[in-house]
């Protein structure tokens, strides 16, 4: 396919970047945002909606490290992305 050996040990970043594949976290950013859009088009009282904007600070929490909450994680992915359209401009 790239006319490569393992034995070069060349990087899959380089492979990826030769052959053209988007990188896999753009693709997952990519998806989370179509999968927000989704969500926000629904009625507000579709229970994906409302769990969305719940807040789960209340009671007793689990051991071990937190979870990353989904709407931390697409603020920070918009934040990203602003930040990268900007620079593009």
């Amino acid at each position: 396919m790239c006319d490569h050996t393992r034995k070069e040990r060349i990087r899959n970043d380089v492979i990826r970047e030769n052959i053209g594949v988007a990188p896999i976290e753009k693709k997952m950013i990519e998806n989370r945002f179509k999968w927000f859009g989704y969500v926000q088009r629904r009625l507000q009282e579709v229970s994906v909606r409302r769990v969305y904007y719940m807040d789960f600070s209340t009671g007793k929490r689990r051991r071990g490290r937190l979870e990353r909450m989904l709407k931390k994680i697409i603020k920070g992915d918009q934040k990203r992305n602003h930040n990268i359209r900007r620079n593009k401009i």
